[in-house]
């Protein structure tokens, strides 16, 4: 929980399994929900790993919470008003990031994405997407997710690690400790923070069918709560086979 993660941690170490995997003679299969690190392995985009200073970032950091992220967002305006405009005040984490890759590299960011959607694709892949007919379902799993997450401990793990000063970074951000830190401080009862996780996860589901929904290439698998498992595997070995991916 300490750990900084991001999507260029993630597309270095992704690569890595890939690589390994295709050695062995199998075939990868990707399965996930962030579509932002799914694309950006899938398609090869390229970061500014030169792009990275402690004393920059910390200097950021320091102003962010004494002067509000508002000023941050107003100085990125200056020069790259594109990632601005894509950025809300609260999102620290991307402001400090597009002002920190400006400040080294001499490039903004949305130049180094555009540069970065010009690189061929990294790998051909097969996507396949599951999307429930009723999203009402889609919605009933995820609170039945969460209180089974809650049962099997999850408030006492993040008290643990809330109470040892480890939930920093990007564990902080992380859907279901974010919401329990109010309980932590005794601003909410734990009724109201397990709803509150509920509430931000099927938000973050909605977004994430928004993102794929824009993808041609995804091939939807309809869902229903009467699906079994087998139904779902033969329905996806159609595209498969349609692909000629053996």
């Amino acid at each position: 929980p300490l750990e900084e993660y991001s999507v260029k941690r993630y597309v270095e170490d992704a690569s890595r399994c890939i690589e390994d995997i295709k050695k062995r003679g199998r075939i990868p299969i990707l399965c996930g929900g962030t579509g932002l690190y799914i694309d950006s392995l899938l398609k090869g985009r390229s970061f500014a790993a030169s792009a990275e200073d402690a004393t920059l970032r910390n200097e950021l950091k320091r102003r962010a919470e004494e002067e509000g992220g508002a000023v941050l967002l107003s100085e990125l305006q200056l020069f790259d008003p594109q990632s601005a405009a894509r950025l809300h005040e609260n999102d620290i984490k991307r402001i400090i990031r597009a002002i920190e890759v400006y400040k080294l590299s001499g490039k903004t960011m949305s130049e180094h994405n555009e540069i970065s959607k010009k690189q061929p694709p990294r790998y051909r892949s097969l996507k396949l997407g599951l999307k429930f007919a009723n999203r009402q379902e889609l919605y009933d799993r995820i609170d039945l997710r969460v209180d089974q997450m809650v049962k099997k401990g999850l408030i006492d793990e993040a008290r643990k690690l809330y109470k040892e000063g480890k939930l920093t970074g990007t564990a902080l951000q992380a859907i279901g400790y974010k919401e329990l830190i109010r309980l932590f401080r005794n601003e909410c009862s734990e009724e109201e923070a397990v709803s509150d996780i509920k509430r931000e996860s099927r938000r973050y589901a909605k977004r994430q069918m928004t993102w794929f929904s824009r993808d041609e290439e995804i091939h939807w698998v309809i869902l229903s709560k009467m699906d079994s498992f087998e139904n779902l595997f033969l329905n996806s070995m159609e595209y498969v086979k349609a692909s000629g991916i053996k």
